[in-house]
């Protein structure tokens, strides 16, 4: 395209030159697309709780933990697609009259995180994949699992014998 500016002509680039010389000022590099972004309580795993604040868990009594652990030793299962997400606990939970009727997903969730937090749960793998298992459920959103761990049954049997 030719524009006239002050009784000179002027060659407008193209597309393709403009980037070039772009990329060459910059001195940008190519890099390949980051991979989606991970899922907030993947970090999760990689923290580890003290032991005193462990052994502190184990002496205090805490009716989430309890709820969350007895229903996930309950459903105990080796393979993922068995296992419960937040909002199947909460369900069955309420059926139970374990918790108030009007309960919401994040009276369980924050706990889970907990959990999570002092490896007492854990969100199981497909064997060979590199992400945890996802579980879609009717009329839910797409969610993690969880599954107890052996430092999960430990917790419990703390807190059973507290509650007795």
């Amino acid at each position: 395209m030719n524009h006239t500016l002050c009784n000179e002509q002027i060659q407008q680039p193209s597309l393709f030159d403009a980037a070039q010389n772009l990329s060459t000022i910059l001195s940008l590099s190519v890099e390949p697309v980051s991979q989606k972004r991970k899922r907030k309580h993947i970090e999760h795993h990689l923290m580890t709780a003290s032991v005193e604040a462990f052994e502190q868990i184990k002496t205090r009594r805490n009716k989430a933990y309890l709820l969350i652990l007895r229903l996930l030793k309950e459903f105990d299962f080796a393979e993922p697609e068995r296992n419960l997400t937040a909002r199947e606990m909460l369900r069955l939970l309420k059926s139970r009259g374990q918790v108030k009727p009007d309960a919401e997903r994040n009276y369980l969730s924050p706990r889970l995180t907990e959990l999570l937090d002092f490896n007492c749960v854990e969100n199981p793998m497909i064997e060979g994949a590199i992400e945890h298992y996802l579980k879609r459920v009717e009329s839910d959103a797409i969610a993690s699992v969880w599954r107890i761990t052996s430092r999960g049954h430990e917790l419990l049997n703390c807190l059973d014998a507290l509650s007795r």
